[in-house]
């Protein structure tokens, strides 16, 4: 008699046991993937969703028109007659254009901007020519001359941008220069680096927040990014260097050469004037590269509510190639046997989802707590069941 109710026990215990686990995961399942919880202002300020970001999408963007462009110039599809042109390839500065075609015999090509001389570009039979400096809100001319004479003429229209200095005349500080840069205004986050010529003509607008210094070398930009309030945390300025195009090529955390000086009043706002050639006379084809992130800096990735993602979650199929996961600290090796893979961690604990691109077969992370694993090839969502404690 004492056996059957120790049985019985047991038996009313496992149940209890087995309804309780359900219900746990049921809840990890609401909680993942229909999260009730709204994220106020309060306590995710705008700024800091902006900070948190804004220079991780732009550069997945970045990795995005990397692969279309390498594959333009791998094509055969575009010609000197009928070329490809993209006005402000990267997103950030509209005053730019980049333009790929491809001839059958070795030549140089003649860039004119408006009729005017603006490089001569080497020889070669893929040609990716970079131009800026192109005029703002205006309908350009653009006029390629080959070795031997051939040419054809092409119409670039740029967009309306801010070129109101509030009353400081470039001419009266730019001195033997060409061309003038002003960033600012630094007072606040919208420190917008804007390049004129000495008639105050606005040539080059680089529309990247959170800047605070800057030094130009070599035709590219050296700024200084400011990651503040980063998920509660103050983290160290970064220095970005970037090409007239917006192309960022490094991204690293020695901002010792970049310093505050040149500043000027302009009104009751400060910001950095800085004198500068652009130099265009001999140029070469534009080499896509990719960037490179130094001292292994912690990247943070492109946040979403996961119930943005809950569709693409929900419908996802398993991962069936090769697949390795293994958490190490604040790194995650996902390797598999694919290429452009972004790893989408979604928290069990919380409302939130996010996507890193997958460098090297290595994430890194300072995030904390329990995520399920997703993979994303192709703009295709997959399932790993992978569950990684961080």
């Amino acid at each position: 008699m004492t056996n059957k109710k120790h049985n019985h026990n047991s038996t009313n215990n496992a149940i209890l046991g087995i309804v309780c686990v359900v219900f746990v995961i049921a809840i990890v399942v609401v909680t993942v993937f229909f999260p009730q919880n709204e994220i106020t202002g309060a306590n995710y300020t705008q700024y800091a969703q902006v900070i948190n970001d804004r220079l991780n999408i732009l550069l997945n963007n970045q990795k995005d028109v990397d692969a279309e462009l390498r594959e333009i110039i791998q094509s055969d599809k575009y010609t000197f007659e009928e070329p490809y042109i993209k006005v402000d390839p990267y997103g950030i500065s509209p005053l730019s254009a980049i333009v790929i075609f491809k001839t059958k015999d070795i030549t140089p090509v003649k860039v004119y901007v408006n009729d005017e001389l603006y490089a001569e570009v080497e020889s070669s039979r893929s040609h990716v020519i970079p131009v800026y400096g192109l005029f703002n809100n205006a309908k350009g001319y653009l006029r390629l001359v080959l070795g031997n004479g051939q040419s054809k003429e092409f119409t670039i229209t740029t967009t309306s941008l801010d070129n109101n200095t509030k009353g400081f005349k470039i001419m009266d500080h730019i001195g033997n220069s060409q061309n003038y840069f002003l960033l600012g205004s630094l007072n606040s986050g919208a420190s917008v680096l804007r390049g004129f010529t000495s008639y105050g003509v606005l040539v080059s607008y680089i529309d990247l927040y959170y800047i605070t210094g800057i030094k130009l070398r070599h035709d590219h930009f050296y700024v200084q990014y400011n990651q503040k309030n980063t998920y509660g945390t103050d983290l160290p300025n970064l220095k970005l260097e970037m090409d007239y195009l917006g192309k960022i090529h490094n991204v690293s955390e020695d901002t010792s050469e970049i310093n505050g000086e040149n500043n000027v009043s302009i009104g009751d706002e400060q910001y950095i004037g800085y004198k500068y050639n652009l130099s265009k006379a001999q140029i070469d084809n534009y080499e896509i590269k990719d960037v490179v992130i130094e001292n292994n800096l912690v990247m943070h990735p492109s946040k979403t509510y996961t119930s943005m993602l809950s569709s693409s979650l929900n419908e996802a199929e398993k991962y069936n190639g090769e697949l390795t996961i293994i958490p190490n600290g604040n790194t995650i090796t996902v390797a598999t046997n694919r290429d452009n893979v972004k790893a989408i961690l979604v928290e069990v604990d919380g409302a939130n989802s996010y996507v890193f691109n997958v460098d090297n077969n290595i994430i890194r992370t300072d995030l904390k707590g329990r995520f399920i694993v997703f993979l994303q090839i192709d703009s295709v969502v997959y399932s790993t069941d992978v569950l990684v404690v961080l």
